[in-house]
């Protein structure tokens, strides 16, 4: 990508590089970015993404300290990435600043899951690695080949030299085709909400994934802005509008840009940030308001399902109790509560005269 030479897969294509370098250009411009940068790639396979990030904003700018995370759930990409890393500095490709490393995590684990094997959920390993809670910046290329799609829109180099795991998301039960595509997004704007991410990139297959994914982006309600690229996005004079969206750039829509608080000006965008008071109870409502997507209504019916009687109901429905309802004998009634404080007052007292009497016989004696 770019002027770096690395061991890569094909999903990592010229698009990826345009939107990334992109997404770099407009922050090297930005007056108001922390000190310390931080910049966390999910679902980063060989670590393409950090790399080129990491490459293009510190050649540019030394004031700025990057501290850059890639994850990704595969051993061996993980490999490729820390190789790339180390293949890069050797041959000084890559400035030797700043943090970049990679760890191992299933992104799609609920973390208040529980979990006894496997993979660590995102936030565990985190924890683990000792890496921050919170992100400035979160960019995904996640799986997002629907079944269908990989068989007949992507090319047999491709299907014979990709994994799997690379291109289509894990199937859930009672997931359509397009519901098994779309699976990623979800769980990453949750992860982008749960670390407060300034700014969010998710690269897409379409435009109809592009709109699916920008409108699920505004209905979680924590973002200032959100906006569809292009293949090439810093091309001008192709700009449009696609379901109250700005759709940015030249050729097919390749990304989703987010954007909330401070990350408004690091963009140069227009609109005035919301205040940090404000910022925060969105974040705050967003998290403790549950919005279920058909993934989550699948798993509520199964369970539902699953707690239901597992024998025959029809047994029953000729006695006569089933006519009769239950009721209570009227000599039966639970006592009230001023007459439970009275009686534990009476058990009180009783115990008390009780052991004063005990003490007089003995004073006695």
């Amino acid at each position: 990508m770019a002027s770096l030479r690395l061991m890569a897969n094909n999903a990592n294509r010229a698009d990826t590089a345009a939107s990334i370098t992109h997404l770099a250009g407009l922050l090297r411009h930005a007056k108001e970015l922390p000190s310390e940068v931080r910049v966390l790639d999910l679902c980063t396979g060989t670590g393409c993404i950090p790399l080129l990030f990491h490459h293009e904003l510190s050649s540019a700018s030394s004031k700025v300290d990057l501290r850059l995370l890639g994850v990704d759930i595969s051993d061996k990409a993980l490999d490729l990435a820390r190789y790339n890393l180390q293949k890069l500095r050797k041959t000084r490709q890559l400035q030797d600043t700043g943090k970049l490393d990679f760890i191992q995590a299933d992104v799609l684990i609920n973390p208040f899951d529980d979990q006894t094997e496997g993979v660590l959920s995102l936030t565990a390993a985190l924890n683990w690695a000792g890496q921050p809670s919170f992100w400035d910046i979160l960019i995904s290329n996640p799986p997002y080949i629907s079944p269908a799609a990989f068989w007949h829109t992507t090319t047999r180099s491709v299907r014979g030299f990709e994994p799997k795991l690379a291109l289509v998301p894990p199937r859930r039960i009672k997931q359509t085709d397009k519901e098994q595509g779309d699976r990623f997004y979800p769980r990453l704007l949750q992860i982008a909400r749960d670390v407060e991410a300034k700014v969010v990139l998710f690269e897409v297959a379409d435009m109809e994934q592009a709109l699916r994914v920008a409108q699920r982006a505004r209905k979680l309600d924590i973002f200032d802005g959100v906006e569809i690229w292009r293949e090439q996005p810093d091309a001008t004079g192709d700009n449009a509008t696609e379901d109250g969206f700005e759709v940015v750039g030249q050729g097919n829509a390749r990304s989703v840009l987010c954007w909330r608080g401070r990350g408004t000006s690091w963009l140069g965008k227009a609109a005035p940030p919301s205040s940090p008071r404000h910022d925060a109870d969105r974040l705050f409502r967003s998290a403790h308001t549950k919005t279920k997507d058909a993934e989550e209504k699948v798993v509520e019916v199964t369970e539902k399902q699953r707690l239901e009687p597992q024998f025959d109901l029809s047994f029953f429905t000729d006695t006569k109790y089933t006519e009769i309802p239950l009721r209570r004998q009227p000599n039966c009634r639970m006592p009230n509560d001023d007459e439970l404080r009275r009686e534990a007052s009476e058990r009180t007292a009783s115990s008390i005269k009780r052991a004063l009497s005990g003490l007089a016989k003995d004073k006695d004696r």
